[in-house]
C-alpha cells in the first residue's frame, strides 16, 4: 500500500462516522463569507444546496472552490468537513487546495489579545488525539510532494508544524 493509501486510510480511521452538521453546511459557509447571517436563510441553504451523507462522499470538486467557507464552520462542521478536504488535497496535491488546507490548520498567535486564536481552537475542539495527529501527518505528507518551487507553502507548513498548538498534546 502507498503512503497516500495508509494516509487516506489513517484519515478515515481517525475521523469515522462524523455527522453532517445539518444547521450549517458548507455552501452555507459560503454564504456566511456573503454576508449571509439569518439563520432559517443558513438552514434552507443547508438543507437544499449541501450533499449529505458520509463525508468521504462528498466530491472533493464540490469543496475546492471554497472561498473562505471553512472560516464560517463551527466545531461539528469542521469536524465534518476537514477530512474530506485533507482527503482531497492528499489524493491530488495541487495548488491552491493544499494552501487553503494550510491557511485552515493554521492557528494564529496565542496571546491574550488574540481572539482569532481563541476562535480556532474552539472550532477545532473535536480535532483532538488521533484526529490531531493525522492532521500533522498530512501537512508532513504535503511537505513531501509540494511543487519543488512552492518555498512559501514549503516555509508556511514547517512553522506550522513549529506551533505551539501542533506541538502540543495529541
Amino acid at each position: 500500500m502507498s503512503r497516500k493509501d495508509q494516509l487516506l486510510e489513517r484519515i478515515r480511521f481517525a475521523f469515522g462516522d462524523v455527522a453532517f452538521p445539518s444547521h450549517c453546511g458548507w455552501q452555507a459557509a459560503i454564504a456566511k463569507d456573503d454576508w449571509v447571517s439569518d439563520p432559517k436563510v443558513l438552514l434552507r441553504i443547508t438543507n437544499s444546496k449541501d450533499i449529505k451523507g458520509k463525508w468521504w462522499e462528498i466530491p472533493f470538486e464540490k469543496l475546492e472552490n471554497c472561498s473562505l467557507a471553512q472560516c464560517y464552520l463551527d466545531a461539528r462542521g469542521v469536524e465534518f468537513y476537514l477530512p474530506a478536504f485533507m482527503s482531497g488535497v492528499v489524493r491530488e496535491p495541487k495548488r491552491p487546495c493544499y494552501c487553503h488546507l494550510i491557511s485552515w490548520l493554521t492557528p494564529g498567535v496565542n496571546t491574550s489579545e488574540a481572539k482569532l486564536y481563541d476562535y480556532f481552537v474552539r472550532n477545532f475542539s473535536f480535532i483532538t488525539g488521533r484526529r490531531k495527529t493525522v492532521c500533522k501527518e498530512v501537512l508532513e505528507y504535503l511537505l513531501e510532494n509540494l511543487d519543488p518551487l512552492d518555498k512559501y507553502s514549503d516555509n508556511e507548513i514547517r512553522e506550522l508544524l513549529r506551533h505551539e498548538y501542533w506541538q502540543g498534546a495529541c
